[in-house]
């Protein structure tokens, strides 16, 4: 379902984004 894929697909992206951010961002970003 629609939900189920939007729940897959966050899951997968904010650990892309953190370790984007760790890479550029001050750590209180999180």
């Amino acid at each position: 379902d629609l939900e189920g894929k939007f729940n897959q697909s966050y899951k997968s992206i904010v650990p892309t984004l953190r370790n984007v951010m760790a890479g550029g961002c001050p750590i209180w970003i999180y």
